[in-house]
């Protein structure tokens, strides 16, 4: 065999051995997306099944529950085209029925919640809520969902939000007033009226939670009678004692986050 033909094969064998390991490269890389594929699809599947059992005891509209019904179900169908998983095909196809038969019911929001009886279970909604604004949004940048529609939606689930925050402060400030913890009360029944009053969107709702907050900062400062839990007078029941002088506010104290204020630990003034 001459150098000639020993020298060629020796460039072929190269020739063979970076194209096999750019291919074993290529094969990787792509292995690697679809791995990549499918850890998204299944944090969407569950973080969508984490939210459709709290959705259904939430008064939220037939559209909102639609849309995570479609989400669930594309996630799950794009799942099975990267898996070829029998179990994943079953569960995306049930998955579309329960999208085809929340489409199908028509269902406005109402923001008539009823409110958790204890502060971890209304963190949780709370937490939901949040998730559900920021799912919308996604699938409003996706182009699933219409711009009007997400701002309806979007304003309706901050709505239920402004009330579960109002509820809950108002809460904490009656609770805190019936131990005498006076300052956590103003605390509370402070920025329960500054949500209420600084809404953009007056109500009756809102004027109504505004005057009964006002009656128990009343009583607290010594000018109104006592008032039962909504705000409403006690019948017979004599002028409240006079007040400790509040205390001055905290300057450069930072801003609290509203979960954080309505279920920190309650102080003692």
């Amino acid at each position: 065999m001459t150098p000639y033909i020993v020298g060629a094969v020796v460039v072929i064998l190269l020739v063979v051995m970076v194209a096999i390991n750019m291919m074993q490269q290529q094969k990787q890389k792509q292995e690697a997306a679809r791995r990549q594929e499918v850890a998204k699809c299944r944090a969407i599947i569950d973080e969508t099944e984490t939210l459709l059992p709290i959705a259904g005891q939430m008064p939220i509209s037939s559209t909102l529950v639609a849309m995570l019904h479609r989400r669930h179900a594309e996630a799950l169908a794009h799942l099975y085209r990267l898996t070829s998983d029998a179990k994943i095909k079953s569960r995306a196809e049930d998955a579309h029925g329960q999208y085809l038969k929340a489409h199908k019911t028509k269902r406005p929001g109402d923001d008539n919640i009823r409110l958790p009886d204890n502060e971890q279970q209304m963190v949780q909604l709370l937490q939901a809520i949040k998730l559900l604004i920021a799912v919308a949004r996604t699938e409003f940048n996706k182009g699933k969902v219409d711009a009007e529609t997400f701002r309806l939606e979007s304003a309706f689930l901050d709505r239920i939000r402004l009330k579960i925050n109002i509820e809950g402060l108002i809460t904490r400030g009656v609770s805190a007033k019936s131990v005498k913890q006076l300052g956590s009360a103003r605390q509370f029944l402070n920025k329960a009226k500054q949500l209420a009053a600084g809404h953009a969107h007056q109500d009756p709702y809102l004027r109504t939670k505004v005057l009964q907050i006002q009656a128990h900062l009343d009583e607290i400062n010594g000018k109104g009678p006592a008032v039962a839990a909504n705000g409403t007078p006690t019948p017979g029941a004599p002028e409240a004692p006079k007040a400790q002088a509040k205390p001055k506010p905290k300057t450069g104290a930072q801003q609290l986050d509203d979960i954080d204020l309505i279920f920190s630990p309650k102080k003692k003034w």
